[in-house]
Parts: C-alpha cells; structure tokens; sequence
C-alpha cells in the first residue's frame, strides 16, 4: 500500500496539544517556583554543618543539622507535587490523544475497515491458513507438553524435598 508521508512535529503543534491542560502546566511550574529556594539552600547548610563541626560549635551544626532536615523535607514535598502535577498533565494530553484517535477511527467508512479485513484474510490463505501473529494450534499444544514435562519433574523433586528442608 502507499505510505501516508509523515512530517516531523513543530512546537507549535506540542503547544496546541498542551493548551487545554494550561492550567496544570502553570500549577506545575508554580510548585517547581515554590521548590527551588530549599533546594538551592541547601548546600549552603551542608557547609555550615562542615564549618561548625571544623571548628568546634556543636549548637551551630546542631541548628544547620535541624534546618536542613527541614528544608530537605520541604524540597521533597514540593518534589512531590512537581512529579505529580506534570505527570497528571501527561496522561491528560495522552487522553486528550487517544480519544482524539478513537475519533478519527470512527469516522472512517466502513469500506476502510472492510479493506483491512480484506487484506488480513488474504496474508491469512497465503500462509497456509495459520495467522502470522501468533502460533498455530499444533505448535501451542507442543508448548503445552513441553511445558507440562519441564514443570512436573520440578514439581515433584520440590514435594520430595520440603520435607528434608523443614527439619
């Protein structure tokens, strides 16, 4: 069949899939905003821990020890709704795509569907009546007795040695 050309896509095209859900997108960039400072500070507290311990001041580590716990702690939550927030705005693009292909599908003719199925029995009679996609019957029940015979002896030396095991 003839190959439908496909070009590649702009940001315009990625802007207008991601415009409906604008408003998760800003929540997102705003928790990221709100995240930054303690992520940034917090090196910072990591050498005055160093310096405080280098120098003696215990009451100085112990309080740059507390307040980087609580920035590590605030930098985790503002992570948290970071991956949350852009990760809901992905699956609601991807929705918003597929339903968008569900669409189009059922917009076709119904002679679109009757060239597929046209095509499919066609491949199907010139192999052989077996289906390209999956194994024909007799290859499956070979598997099957392959499986059987490679599961029961494990089957059985694990029933004998349980017992030995549990003593």
């Amino acid at each position: 069949g003839a190959r439908i050309a496909q070009r590649e896509p702009t940001r315009s095209d990625v802007l207008r899939l991601a415009w409906p859900h604008v408003n998760w997108l800003v929540l997102g960039c705003l928790a990221l905003a709100c995240r930054l400072p303690f992520s940034v500070a917090m090196p910072h507290f990591v050498s005055i821990v160093i310096g405080a311990a280098g120098a003696g001041d215990a009451d100085a580590a112990h309080s740059a020890v507390i307040t980087f716990f609580m920035l590590g702690v605030a930098d985790s939550v503002g992570d948290f709704f970071c991956a949350f927030l852009f990760t809901f705005c992905q699956q609601k693009i991807i929705r918003s795509l597929r339903v968008d292909l569900l669409a189009a599908i059922l917009r076709q003719e119904v002679a679109f569907f009757d060239g597929f199925a046209a095509r499919r029995n066609t491949a199907r009679h010139a192999i052989g009546g077996r289906s390209r996609r999956g194994p024909s019957r007799s290859s499956s029940h070979w598997m099957a007795a392959l499986r059987a015979f490679v599961i029961f002896p494990r089957g059985r030396i694990g029933a004998a040695i349980a017992p030995i095991w549990n003593r």
